[in-house]
């Protein structure tokens, strides 16, 4: 049967997972794109390099993140997000991206991906990219499990 999600089990769903489809919406086109992050309390903090979906989340910041974990047809949890995308400052990219690499670097290990791909050049301290935060509003959990 399927149950409604306490707050908490929202966030602890939030905090296990890294990956979640984002949507946006501007100009009158709905975009929905997978976007890796990490949770930052009531914050989702994620970085990515200029395109569409960061030019749409500019012209109309409102935007719902979907995050699930589902093992069979009747066991899986599914958070969505409602939310504001905010730009982060240089002052705030740091942490920001330190955080990414805490929560990344075991995955990216494992893709073979280098941590750089997340972190501002060593010598410059820059991050060429948009380092964001999707500022958590509102949020709803649906699970299901066998037996339950």
């Amino acid at each position: 049967m399927v149950r409604e999600m306490s707050r908490e089990e929202c966030l602890a769903l939030l905090g296990e997972r890294f990956v979640g489809r984002l949507g946006c919406h501007a100009d009158g086109e709905t975009y929905v794109v997978p976007i890796s992050y990490a949770l930052d309390g009531e914050r989702m903090v994620g970085q990515t390099s200029v395109g569409r979906k960061v030019e749409m989340m500019r012209a109309n910041p409102l935007v719902c993140v979907q995050v699930d974990d589902v093992k069979a047809l009747d066991d899986w949890r599914s958070v969505i997000v409602w939310g504001e995308f905010r730009e982060l400052s240089a002052g705030e990219k740091p942490a920001a991206a330190r955080l990414l690499i805490d929560k990344l670097t075991v995955h990216i290990d494992e893709e073979g991906r280098s941590p750089r791909d997340v972190t501002p050049d060593p010598i410059s301290g820059r991050y060429e990219g948009v380092v964001y935060a999707i500022v958590i509003k509102k949020m709803t959990g649906r699970a299901e499990s066998p037996g339950a």
